[in-house]
């Protein structure tokens, strides 16, 4: 049980004494590993099937042929709507 207790004790002064470079190991540690399988995801390119699968699985937008054909009316009649809807088309992250 003293042999026990002595070598606790001895772990416990070589940790107090090498603590910070211990703790500089290990985030170096953590660091290196997230370094480097953030690279590795970031280079990684989507096989041709997995691209395929995505896009069948996207559903395109359809718009009403009513509706087109009056929102092309409405940009025909009227100069300032004509010019908002090509700013739109040209910037559509704009507000």
């Amino acid at each position: 049980m003293e042999h026990v207790r002595n070598l606790i004790m001895q772990s416990v002064a070589f940790i107090r004494r090498y603590a910070v470079i211990i703790c500089f190991v290990i985030f170096g540690a953590v660091y290196g590993y997230l370094a480097f399988t953030t690279t590795r995801q970031a280079a990684m390119t989507p096989s041709d099937a997995e691209i395929n699968e995505r896009l069948q699985s996207k559903k395109r937008t359809k718009i009403d042929d009513n509706a087109g054909k009056t929102l092309r009316d409405l940009s025909e009649q009227n100069i300032e709507i004509k010019k908002e809807f090509e700013e739109a088309r040209n910037n559509p992250f704009s507000e």
